[in-house]
């Protein structure tokens, strides 16, 4: 019977690949608090699955869940920053709603270095966070890091 039981807990690449859809389908819709068990699910079976990662970090932020999307968003960024600068933006915009102006400005800085770097290799969507980014810092009060 255990032996049972194990096997109905293990899950094909397809399964993920459903549930992960499934999930993300529930994001799209602005459902996300029923996304996070679906994430949280399967981070439970690959925890260093970006995809999950940053699915479930979207889910909370959506959720208004702020301070555990940016810890979702800190990891994910963490182990896999040099293809996700993007995530220092989602960042910043958690520490807005947690309204750490510090933090935020460290955050859009960090971010609009990184997307300095790649200049004339930015997607449409990324330009215009970009300059959503410096329209953010720009309105911020001087404030210390």
């Amino acid at each position: 019977m255990e032996q049972q039981a194990n096997q109905l807990i293990e899950l094909t690449g397809n399964e993920k690949n459903y549930l992960y859809n499934f999930a993300v389908g529930f994001c799209k819709v602005g459902a996300y608090a029923k996304a996070l068990p679906f994430f949280r699910y399967l981070l439970l079976k690959d925890p260093l699955n970006q995809l999950y990662l940053k699915g479930l970090a979207g889910a909370l932020h959506g959720s208004e869940e702020y301070l555990d999307a940016l810890v979702c968003y800190d990891t994910a960024y963490a182990l896999f920053s040099d293809e996700n600068v993007d995530l220092l933006y989602y960042m910043a915009n958690c520490a807005i709603s947690l309204k750490n102006e510090a933090m935020t400005k460290a955050y859009l800085e960090k971010y609009l270095a990184a997307v300095n770097d790649k200049a004339g290799k930015l997607s449409k969507v990324q330009l215009k966070m970009q300059k959503r980014a410096e329209l953010l810092l720009k309105s911020l009060p001087e404030v210390q890091s």
